[in-house]
């Protein structure tokens, strides 16, 4: 039994295994429990094992590295169209797996470190506690609205808004408390953000990668930090572009159109669109009056806008 490549479909609890050997055949289809994963593994002679880049992937591939056997990521949408029809479940998916990583041409996503992966949870949890925030910020000004209180837009405007109501005696006491009781928990997580923005840009200042991207108009240190932690090797991307375009990267899918042998590579998908993209500055475009978006070319190919 020559097992040369490992489909391994990951989840919470239950693993599906598909082994191949040299030449495609089957040798071991079965599941696996979480906690006999390792243990069917450290029997296994060395052997390439693939996964999709998915969550908990890249913790597995380093355990799994450390137990001798060469590991692959490979993005979701490569292996979506080798799943047989009609049999959308944990083996089909294994299978698949093996089946994608055999084709040519087949990219692999980098495995981020657990240094990378530390980073990422900042990045996550701060991004978790801008949306809260934010959510609190709008619902402070909906109810201070009812009572016909407004401030100008903007976050440190919210202490004079508790003011307003604190002055205003005609807010009852218990829309008081409970205006007291939202900003209360806002501040705290605008403390908790700043405690996460600190480490962030602490990683900015010592990561040569992050350094680096920081020298670029337009990318701060927090942006600079992600973008870092985000793409373990940005030597897979051949041009700037490729880097929200290359299905490589599996976050960002692109997707092609067209017919009679003319195609279009079109721009990654809105679902696609990470915090990474978002904080980038998009270059070659800027606003008309009208407020959309133009795209502009340099004087040495004509200048002014596209055509359309």
């Amino acid at each position: 039994m020559n097992i040369t490549m490992i489909g391994l479909d990951t989840a919470k609890a239950v693993f599906q295994v598909h082994a191949v050997d040299a030449a495609g055949q089957v040798v071991i289809r079965r599941k696996l429990r979480r906690n006999e994963l390792i243990a069917f593994f450290e029997k296994q002679a060395a052997c390439t094992v693939v996964m999709e880049a998915c969550g908990a992937a890249h913790h597995w591939a380093c355990v799994l590295t450390g137990l001798g056997h060469e590991v692959k990521l490979i993005a979701p949408e490569a292996v979506r169209p080798f799943v047989k029809k009609g049999k959308k479940n944990d083996a089909a998916d294994a299978a698949a797996i093996c089946e994608a990583t055999s084709r040519p041409g087949v990219r692999f996503v980098p495995i981020k470190s657990l240094e990378q992966q530390g980073v990422l949870a900042l990045h996550s949890a701060r991004a978790l506690l801008v949306k809260q925030q934010t959510m609190l910020a709008n619902a402070i000004r909906g109810l201070a609205t009812e009572f016909g209180l407004t401030v100008p837009l903007g976050m440190g405007k919210l202490g004079e808004l508790m003011a307003l109501v604190d002055a205003d005696e005609a807010v009852p006491a218990k829309a008081r408390q409970a205006l007291t009781a939202l900003f209360d928990q806002c501040s705290a997580l605008h403390e908790s953000i700043e405690t996460f923005e600190a480490e962030i840009v602490a990683h900015a200042r010592h990561d040569d990668t992050a350094r680096r991207l920081a020298t670029i108009p337009g990318i701060g240190p927090i942006t600079a930090s992600l973008i870092a932690a985000t793409v373990a090797d940005i030597g897979v991307f051949k041009e700037q572009r490729r880097r929200s375009l290359d299905e490589s990267d599996p976050g960002t899918p692109s997707y092609q159109a067209g017919d009679r042998g003319v195609g279009k590579q079109n721009g990654a998908h809105r679902m696609g669109i990470d915090d990474a993209q978002r904080g980038l500055p998009r270059q070659g475009t800027r606003r008309d009056r009208s407020g959309r978006c133009r795209v502009t070319f340099p004087k040495a190919v004509g200048g002014g806008r596209k055509p359309d």
